[in-house]
């Protein structure tokens, strides 16, 4: 009777709503990791970027040396003599370049 589709459709709607409720615990999951994966993309591609920069930058200051016998007192020197663009010089992830010349050496972080 009247009380056992009841019955029936009870359930139907509880098994969507538990269906329902497993997708959306599986997509919270997904965008998880998905956001993870992203993070760490992200902070790969930032070391690739300023290790591509620490060479383009040590390169030029080997050049400078080469040129002009010693190392420049800033990295500024290197942009001035067209050696790097200035956009080499810019903080990557707000870590802006620690650089000291001293003579014919030098530190460059």
């Amino acid at each position: 009777g009247k009380g056992g589709a009841l019955a029936v459709r009870a359930l139907l709607n509880l098994a969507v709503l538990a269906g329902l409720a497993a997708a959306c615990w599986w997509l919270w999951g997904s965008r998880t990791a998905a956001q993870d994966n992203a993070k760490e993309l992200g902070h790969t591609v930032g070391e690739r970027l300023r290790a591509n920069r620490i060479d383009a930058i040590a390169t030029a200051l080997e050049i400078h040396r080469l040129t002009q016998g010693v190392y420049p007192d800033t990295l500024e020197v290197l942009v001035k003599m067209g050696l790097v663009a200035p956009f080499v010089l810019e903080p990557i992830d707000g870590h802006p370049w620690i650089y000291v010349g001293v003579g014919l050496d030098y530190d460059l972080r």
